[in-house]
């Protein structure tokens, strides 16, 4: 994002503190990659958790689309064991930065009531890797937690390669270590399918015309833990105005099969969300 759209945006959200809209990020944002950022800066990042028999467990990232939605990656509501996991077997926090405090000001808590996985899923290649978890009652915006706008209909489907998005998320660094406490940033740019394709023969049994490649190949990337996260652009909407727009969700990154976690020297693969637009917002009726 270069300087003088960031300063249309700081301008955009001045009369908007309480967040009434989707898409707009706190007036103290930061866009310093790869460092700590402070609570509330990205309030649409959900941090999705699983009950087990030792209480919770940091799972995967999700992006609040709705006062009821939170979008994710379809494989994060699957066991590769057991199967599809149970609503009531997840626990969803907005609001939400650092993992080890349970009771964090301003944060808020929900159940999941359902899980919509798209028709189209497929496990085995990951294909329309699209989820919403339906929260049992709706969340408060207010200045920690508000969503992020779906793609816009005016916008073209068609990626935009070269441009750059951001990405947030508690996820592991490329040496494989433990999921990070507080989230990071990190900024993408968005590759053309055949640069995709021809770096590695692996993208051709997980890439299609409705996923993205994004990254760098030079060891910054979502990996682990990131799961499910947005992938957002800050773009203009129907009328002009600046705003964080969710165009992809976080899918798979190939593996470093001697560290067994992400491989960051490739591409990192993601759902484009522009092409299930309609599906969002037909199914769960989601306006803004």
């Amino acid at each position: 994002m270069n300087q003088n759209v960031f300063n249309k945006y700081l301008s955009s959200i001045s009369n908007n503190s309480e967040g009434k809209y989707c898409g707009k990020a706190s007036e103290a944002l930061s866009i310093n990659v790869g460092k700590i950022f402070g609570q509330g800066e990205w309030p649409w990042l959900a941090a999705i958790f699983l009950r087990n028999d030792f209480g919770l467990q940091f799972h995967c990232s999700g992006s609040l689309i709705s006062m009821k939605h939170i979008a994710t990656a379809a494989h994060c509501t699957q066991d590769q064991d057991s199967g599809p996991i149970l609503p009531e077997e997840f626990l969803i926090y907005l609001g939400k930065y650092n993992l080890e405090k349970w009771a964090e000001p301003n944060s808020q808590i929900r159940e999941v009531s359902a899980i919509i996985v798209h028709p189209d899923f497929q496990l085995a290649n990951y294909t329309a890797d699209l989820a919403v978890l339906e929260l049992s009652t709706p969340i408060i915006y207010n200045r920690f937690v508000r969503p992020v706008c779906l793609w816009n209909s005016h916008l073209s489907l068609q990626p935009p390669t070269g441009n750059f998005g951001i990405v947030v998320g508690w996820g592991k660094d490329k040496t494989g270590g433990p999921i990070r406490t507080e989230p990071r940033i990190v900024q993408l740019p968005i590759v053309g399918q055949e640069e995709c394709l021809r770096s590695r023969k692996d993208f051709f049994y997980i890439t299609s015309d409705r996923t993205l490649c994004a990254g760098f190949r030079n060891g910054t990337g979502p990996c682990n833990g990131d799961s499910g996260g947005g992938f957002i652009f800050f773009v203009p909407n129907e009328n002009n105005e600046y705003v964080w727009q969710l165009r992809g969700i976080i899918s798979l990154s190939l593996l470093d099969q001697d560290k067994l976690t992400c491989d960051l020297t490739h591409f990192a693969v993601f759902t484009d969300v522009a092409r299930f637009t309609d599906w969002l917002t037909h199914t769960f009726n989601i306006t803004y």
